[in-house]
């Protein structure tokens, strides 16, 4: 069983690409909203860059929604929330927006 705190990712490994599949660890009400995403069809990626800066992103049918980047290490869990959160917004609670105007 996945922890439900664990946002599942591909990242694209240098120096071919070939996929890897990792979680992030993320406090719980971040999250949902991930799940939320994912379960809405999303998907995340993330890259280190060979300037060694990692780049996050958020897709729906192979668009980015969202990106982030940052340095690799402690910054990364900075990235992914608000990575995850600008998403979020911009995606999720428009379209519930949108339903409820449509009701």
């Amino acid at each position: 069983m996945i922890d439900p705190k664990a946002v599942p990712f591909t990242q694209y490994v240098l120096p071919d690409g070939r996929k890897k599949h990792e979680f992030i660890d993320v406090d719980p009400d971040l999250a949902k909203k991930a799940w939320a995403l994912i379960d809405n069809g999303y998907y995340f990626e993330a890259e280190i860059l060979t300037t060694g800066i990692v780049r996050f992103t958020c897709c729906f049918d192979d668009e980015d929604i969202a990106i982030e980047l940052s340095k690799n290490g402690p910054d990364v869990i900075v990235a992914v929330a608000k990575l995850i959160e600008t998403a979020y917004e911009d995606k999720i609670k428009e379209r519930d927006a949108d339903t409820k105007r449509k009701e």
